[in-house]
């Protein structure tokens, strides 16, 4: 049954899906992305998601607009887009959006895309970029010179917390101390900590490192079979965040933490 509501899920989100396109990369590409959505049907009733519209479009790599400033790829999974744009996974209120001067941390940056359209909400600012994967990575920087973000966004390789899908192997030799990279950096706050690193999360706030110490917001995508969800809320609600849980299109796979500092909330409430 849960299947059957996600998959009913995906088909009622269409409309909205196409109107995001439209916004984002011009009506002639909503137009096409219209077309491959009715000849995928039948692979959204499998899937239960979109992704196969969503891989037509990345074939297409159209430039993506965000706050009125339009962004270029040279190769991205456009799902990314309609997760981080359209149903706002990493900043899903204005407490989340990027501002100006911000320090923000992306781990998983994957080709850029979060840190990127942040990195050109900002205007000033910095994004450390970290990604283990050698080909996303060297894509990650080749996006982020095609943007002209060289100035805000750093990308880094290198592989943070341990286990997840990427354990061992040449991931465990690329381990990244982010305590050093805090150092090296000159970080005295993070405003928000996004993580996409594939079940590695787990790992890396288990025992709660120092660097935690100087972040704000976390914006988390967190997989379950991975871990054990409710302890890692417990974790940072030990660690003064204030958590709460949202379910992605398949919360079996995966759900999103967004985690506050309660200080931070409670001033924002006076």
């Amino acid at each position: 049954m849960k299947r059957l509501d996600a998959k009913l899920a995906q088909l009622a989100e269409f409309p909205r899906y196409l109107w995001f396109v439209r916004e984002a990369c011009g009506a002639a590409v909503a137009l096409k992305a219209a077309a491959w959505t009715l000849l995928s049907v039948p692979d959204i009733l499998r899937s239960g998601t979109l992704r196969a519209v969503d891989a037509r479009l990345s074939r297409l790599h159209p430039p993506v607009r965000d706050a009125g400033v339009s962004t270029r790829w040279e190769r991205v999974d456009f799902g990314l887009f309609r997760d981080i744009l359209m149903r706002r996974c990493y900043w899903p209120g204005e407490a989340f959006a990027p501002r100006r001067g911000d320090t923000i941390v992306d781990l998983g940056a994957n080709v850029g895309a979060y840190s990127i359209l942040a990195a050109r909400r900002m205007g000033a600012g910095r994004v450390i970029a970290i990604e283990a994967q050698v080909c996303e990575h060297e894509m990650l920087v080749r996006n982020v010179a095609l943007n002209g973000v060289g100035g805000v966004v750093t990308p880094m390789l290198g592989f943070a917390g341990a286990g997840g899908l990427f354990e061992g192997g040449e991931y465990s030799r690329m381990a990244i101390d982010l305590d050093a990279v805090v150092r090296e950096h000159g970080i005295s706050e993070i405003a928000l900590l996004k993580v996409d690193i594939e079940g590695s999360e787990f790992a890396l706030f288990e025992q709660p490192p120092a660097w935690l110490r100087l972040v704000r917001r976390i914006a988390m995508e967190v997989h379950p079979p991975y871990g054990d969800v409710d302890a890692l809320c417990a974790i940072l609600r030990g660690e003064g965040f204030d958590v709460r849980i949202r379910p992605s299109a398949i919360p079996e796979a995966a759900v999103y933490l967004y985690a506050e500092r309660a200080a931070v909330t409670a001033a924002q409430a006076a």
